[in-house]
Protein backbone atom coordinates (compact mmCIF):
# COMPACT_ATOMS: atom_id res chain seq x y z
CA UNK A 1 0.00 0.00 0.00
CA UNK A 2 1.40 3.68 -0.47
CA UNK A 3 1.92 5.84 2.00
CA UNK A 4 2.87 9.18 2.55
CA UNK A 5 4.87 9.64 6.02
CA UNK A 6 4.86 12.61 8.56
CA UNK A 7 7.56 14.08 11.03
CA UNK A 8 6.33 15.85 13.71
CA UNK A 9 8.72 18.12 16.21
CA UNK A 10 6.50 19.05 19.13
CA UNK A 11 6.47 21.59 20.68
CA UNK A 12 4.71 23.47 23.71
CA UNK A 13 2.79 25.71 21.34
CA UNK A 14 3.27 24.68 17.74
CA UNK A 15 4.47 21.53 15.94
CA UNK A 16 7.02 21.14 13.22
CA UNK A 17 6.37 18.89 10.64
CA UNK A 18 7.77 17.18 7.64
CA UNK A 19 5.76 15.05 4.83
CA UNK A 20 7.27 12.42 2.66
CA UNK A 21 5.77 9.87 0.00
CA UNK A 22 7.36 6.29 -0.54
CA UNK A 23 10.73 7.43 -2.08
CA UNK A 24 11.40 9.97 0.16
CA UNK A 25 10.76 13.19 -2.03
CA UNK A 26 10.06 15.72 0.01
CA UNK A 27 5.78 17.12 -0.16
CA UNK A 28 5.89 19.62 2.44
CA UNK A 29 7.07 20.90 5.27
CA UNK A 30 5.76 23.42 7.97
CA UNK A 31 3.94 24.71 11.60
CA UNK A 32 1.05 24.21 12.86
CA UNK A 33 -0.53 25.05 16.30
CA UNK A 34 -1.04 22.31 18.70
CA UNK A 35 -5.04 21.93 18.72
CA UNK A 36 -6.99 18.97 16.91
CA UNK A 37 -8.09 21.20 14.45
CA UNK A 38 -4.54 22.10 12.83
CA UNK A 39 -3.54 18.41 13.45
CA UNK A 40 -6.74 16.70 11.34
CA UNK A 41 -6.52 19.25 8.80
CA UNK A 42 -2.61 18.82 8.93
CA UNK A 43 -3.46 14.95 7.95
CA UNK A 44 -5.94 16.03 5.20
CA UNK A 45 -2.86 17.16 2.80
CA UNK A 46 -2.19 13.70 2.12
CA UNK A 47 -3.45 11.96 -0.69
CA UNK A 48 -2.41 8.68 0.29
CA UNK A 49 -3.05 6.81 3.96
CA UNK A 50 -0.69 8.26 6.39
CA UNK A 51 1.75 7.04 9.18
CA UNK A 52 2.44 9.85 11.56
CA UNK A 53 5.48 10.05 14.07
CA UNK A 54 6.71 12.07 17.26
CA UNK A 55 8.80 11.86 20.33
CA UNK A 56 7.27 10.23 23.20
CA UNK A 57 7.38 13.65 25.17
CA UNK A 58 4.86 15.41 27.74
CA UNK A 59 2.62 16.89 25.42
CA UNK A 60 1.84 13.24 23.23
CA UNK A 61 -1.43 12.11 24.15
CA UNK A 62 -2.93 15.34 22.51
CA UNK A 63 -1.40 14.23 19.49
CA UNK A 64 -2.33 10.61 19.67
CA UNK A 65 -5.77 11.31 20.56
CA UNK A 66 -6.29 14.18 17.60
CA UNK A 67 -4.75 11.77 15.02
CA UNK A 68 -5.39 8.35 15.67
CA UNK A 69 -8.55 8.71 13.85
CA UNK A 70 -7.29 10.48 10.77
CA UNK A 71 -4.09 8.79 10.34
CA UNK A 72 -2.99 4.75 9.32
CA UNK A 73 -0.65 4.61 11.97
CA UNK A 74 0.58 6.50 15.00
CA UNK A 75 3.97 5.46 16.11
CA UNK A 76 5.75 6.96 19.40
CA UNK A 77 9.38 7.62 18.85
CA UNK A 78 11.74 6.66 22.04
CA UNK A 79 13.70 9.98 22.14
CA UNK A 80 16.86 8.89 23.39
CA UNK A 81 17.63 6.08 20.94
CA UNK A 82 16.28 8.09 18.17
CA UNK A 83 19.38 10.20 19.24
CA UNK A 84 21.46 7.57 19.05
CA UNK A 85 20.38 6.52 15.63
CA UNK A 86 20.35 9.63 13.73
CA UNK A 87 22.30 12.18 15.86
CA UNK A 88 23.41 15.61 13.62
CA UNK A 89 25.77 18.66 14.49
CA UNK A 90 23.33 20.62 12.94
CA UNK A 91 19.65 20.90 15.08
CA UNK A 92 16.56 22.61 13.34
CA UNK A 93 13.28 21.78 13.94
CA UNK A 94 12.46 21.29 10.09
CA UNK A 95 15.67 18.75 10.46
CA UNK A 96 14.35 16.86 13.87
CA UNK A 97 11.15 16.60 11.71
CA UNK A 98 12.66 15.21 8.11
CA UNK A 99 14.83 12.69 10.32
CA UNK A 100 11.70 11.54 12.14
CA UNK A 101 9.86 10.71 8.59
CA UNK A 102 12.75 9.37 6.99
CA UNK A 103 13.31 6.64 10.00
CA UNK A 104 9.38 6.17 9.59
CA UNK A 105 9.49 5.59 5.96
CA UNK A 106 12.42 3.11 6.16
CA UNK A 107 10.61 1.11 9.32
CA UNK A 108 13.58 2.34 11.36
CA UNK A 109 12.26 4.54 14.28
CA UNK A 110 12.86 3.28 17.92
CA UNK A 111 8.96 2.93 19.19
CA UNK A 112 8.25 3.84 22.32
CA UNK A 113 5.08 1.70 23.54
CA UNK A 114 1.74 3.62 22.72
CA UNK A 115 -1.07 2.20 25.04
CA UNK A 116 -4.06 2.05 23.51
CA UNK A 117 -6.89 4.65 24.48
CA UNK A 118 -8.94 2.91 26.88
CA UNK A 119 -6.42 1.82 28.56
CA UNK A 120 -4.66 5.03 28.85
CA UNK A 121 -7.39 6.39 30.78
CA UNK A 122 -7.14 3.40 33.24
CA UNK A 123 -3.37 4.53 33.60
CA UNK A 124 -4.06 7.84 33.94
CA UNK A 125 -6.80 7.33 36.49
CA UNK A 126 -4.12 4.71 38.55
CA UNK A 127 -1.04 7.36 38.64
CA UNK A 128 -3.83 9.78 40.44
CA UNK A 129 -4.29 7.48 43.45
CA UNK A 130 -0.40 7.12 43.29
CA UNK A 131 0.33 10.96 43.13
CA UNK A 132 -2.46 11.52 45.91
CA UNK A 133 -0.80 8.91 48.03
CA UNK A 134 2.61 9.98 47.56
CA UNK A 135 1.14 13.83 48.86
CA UNK A 136 -0.26 12.22 51.77
CA UNK A 137 2.84 10.57 53.07
CA UNK A 138 4.64 13.71 51.92
CA UNK A 139 2.02 15.57 54.42
CA UNK A 140 2.49 13.35 57.35
CA UNK A 141 6.31 13.58 57.13
CA UNK A 142 6.07 17.01 57.55
CA UNK A 143 4.10 16.46 60.85
CA UNK A 144 6.30 13.82 62.38
CA UNK A 145 9.43 16.39 61.75
CA UNK A 146 7.83 18.92 63.65
CA UNK A 147 7.08 16.74 66.40
CA UNK A 148 10.49 15.83 66.38
CA UNK A 149 12.23 19.57 66.22
CA UNK A 150 10.45 19.81 69.53
CA UNK A 151 11.19 16.01 71.53
CA UNK A 152 7.37 14.89 71.00
CA UNK A 153 6.85 11.36 70.39
CA UNK A 154 3.23 10.06 69.72
CA UNK A 155 2.28 7.75 72.59
CA UNK A 156 -0.19 6.05 69.88
CA UNK A 157 1.26 3.51 67.02
CA UNK A 158 -0.40 5.54 64.77
CA UNK A 159 -0.20 9.16 64.39
CA UNK A 160 -2.65 9.66 62.27
CA UNK A 161 -5.30 7.31 64.00
CA UNK A 162 -8.38 8.16 66.32
CA UNK A 163 -5.84 8.01 69.18
CA UNK A 164 -2.80 9.74 67.89
CA UNK A 165 -5.55 12.77 66.51
CA UNK A 166 -6.38 12.81 70.02
CA UNK A 167 -2.58 13.72 71.27
CA UNK A 168 -1.93 15.86 68.38
CA UNK A 169 -5.37 18.14 69.30
CA UNK A 170 -4.29 18.08 73.10
CA UNK A 171 -0.51 19.15 72.51
CA UNK A 172 0.57 22.33 74.31
CA UNK A 173 2.93 24.02 71.08
CA UNK A 174 3.53 27.27 70.12
CA UNK A 175 1.06 29.36 68.06
CA UNK A 176 3.36 28.85 64.58
CA UNK A 177 3.84 24.94 64.67
CA UNK A 178 0.26 24.76 66.04
CA UNK A 179 -0.74 26.39 63.21
CA UNK A 180 1.26 24.29 61.14
CA UNK A 181 0.45 20.97 62.27
CA UNK A 182 -3.13 21.73 62.19
CA UNK A 183 -3.08 23.03 58.52
CA UNK A 184 -1.17 19.91 57.72
CA UNK A 185 -4.15 17.92 59.35
CA UNK A 186 -6.72 19.53 57.38
CA UNK A 187 -4.89 18.94 53.89
CA UNK A 188 -4.27 15.10 55.34
CA UNK A 189 -8.34 15.09 55.87
CA UNK A 190 -8.75 16.86 51.76
CA UNK A 191 -6.51 13.93 50.55
CA UNK A 192 -8.14 11.12 52.62
CA UNK A 193 -11.46 12.07 50.67
CA UNK A 194 -9.53 12.36 47.13
CA UNK A 195 -7.88 8.64 47.69
CA UNK A 196 -11.33 7.67 48.55
CA UNK A 197 -13.29 8.94 46.07
CA UNK A 198 -10.82 7.69 43.46
CA UNK A 199 -10.76 3.91 44.88
CA UNK A 200 -14.36 3.96 45.11
CA UNK A 201 -14.11 4.57 41.02
CA UNK A 202 -11.51 2.34 40.44
CA UNK A 203 -13.43 -0.40 42.68
CA UNK A 204 -17.10 0.50 39.98
CA UNK A 205 -13.74 -0.14 37.05
CA UNK A 206 -13.00 -3.20 38.22
CA UNK A 207 -16.13 -5.25 38.96
CA UNK A 208 -16.49 -8.12 36.72
CA UNK A 209 -12.55 -8.13 35.82
CA UNK A 210 -11.36 -11.51 33.61
CA UNK A 211 -7.97 -10.02 34.59
CA UNK A 212 -9.00 -10.42 38.25
CA UNK A 213 -10.32 -13.81 37.78
CA UNK A 214 -6.87 -14.54 36.21
CA UNK A 215 -5.08 -12.92 39.59
CA UNK A 216 -6.69 -15.09 41.97
CA UNK A 217 -5.17 -18.21 40.61
CA UNK A 218 -1.98 -16.83 41.25
CA UNK A 219 -0.28 -18.64 44.90
CA UNK A 220 0.14 -15.89 47.77
CA UNK A 221 -2.18 -13.31 45.91
CA UNK A 222 -5.36 -12.62 48.00
CA UNK A 223 -8.31 -12.44 46.32
CA UNK A 224 -9.35 -9.37 48.20
CA UNK A 225 -6.44 -7.54 46.94
CA UNK A 226 -7.22 -9.26 43.32
CA UNK A 227 -10.86 -7.51 43.68
CA UNK A 228 -8.98 -4.05 42.98
CA UNK A 229 -7.07 -5.09 39.58
CA UNK A 230 -8.47 -2.05 37.16
CA UNK A 231 -10.99 -3.64 34.43
CA UNK A 232 -9.14 -3.30 30.73
CA UNK A 233 -11.39 -5.03 27.95
CA UNK A 234 -7.70 -4.48 25.87
CA UNK A 235 -5.56 -5.52 27.91
CA UNK A 236 -2.62 -7.53 26.18
CA UNK A 237 0.31 -9.53 27.38
CA UNK A 238 1.93 -7.01 25.21
CA UNK A 239 2.15 -3.60 26.87
CA UNK A 240 4.90 -2.63 29.47
CA UNK A 241 5.63 -3.24 32.68
CA UNK A 242 5.31 -0.08 33.58
CA UNK A 243 1.34 -0.10 33.02
CA UNK A 244 1.45 -3.50 35.07
CA UNK A 245 3.69 -2.21 37.58
CA UNK A 246 0.66 0.82 37.82
CA UNK A 247 -1.84 -1.98 38.24
CA UNK A 248 0.71 -3.80 41.01
CA UNK A 249 1.03 -1.20 42.96
CA UNK A 250 -2.32 -0.81 43.05
CA UNK A 251 -3.35 -4.40 44.55
CA UNK A 252 -0.38 -3.90 47.06
CA UNK A 253 -1.41 -0.84 47.87
CA UNK A 254 1.96 0.38 49.27
CA UNK A 255 3.45 3.66 48.12
CA UNK A 256 6.83 2.06 48.46
CA UNK A 257 6.17 -1.21 46.15
CA UNK A 258 4.53 1.73 43.20
CA UNK A 259 7.11 3.87 43.90
CA UNK A 260 10.22 1.21 42.95
CA UNK A 261 7.74 -0.93 40.53
CA UNK A 262 7.40 2.62 38.38
CA UNK A 263 10.94 3.72 38.65
CA UNK A 264 13.03 0.48 38.06
CA UNK A 265 10.52 -1.11 36.41
CA UNK A 266 12.24 -4.88 36.98
CA UNK A 267 10.40 -8.24 36.74
CA UNK A 268 12.17 -9.46 39.38
CA UNK A 269 10.77 -6.67 41.60
CA UNK A 270 7.43 -7.11 40.48
CA UNK A 271 7.97 -11.16 41.51
CA UNK A 272 8.83 -10.84 45.25
CA UNK A 273 6.06 -7.92 45.58
CA UNK A 274 3.40 -9.88 43.28
CA UNK A 275 4.02 -13.46 45.50
CA UNK A 276 4.46 -11.64 48.80
CA UNK A 277 8.24 -12.44 48.96
CA UNK A 278 9.76 -11.51 52.52
CA UNK A 279 12.36 -9.62 50.98
CA UNK A 280 11.40 -6.25 50.84
CA UNK A 281 12.34 -4.09 46.96
CA UNK A 282 15.86 -2.80 47.51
Amino acid sequence: MIMEYFGLDVHKRYTVFTRLDERGTLLGQGRVTNDAESLASLLAQSVEPAKVVLEAGGIWPVFTDALEDHAAEVVLAHPLKTRAIASARIKTDRIDSATLAHLLRTDLVPRAYLAPRSLREVREVLRYRVQLVRLRTAVKNRVHALLAMRGLMSPASDLFGHAGRRWLASLALPPVPRRAVDGFLSILDALNVQIRLIEREIRQRVRQSPEARRLWSIPGVASARCSSWPRSATYTASQTLATSSLMLAWLLRSTRAAAALTTVGSLNRARHCFVGSSSRPR
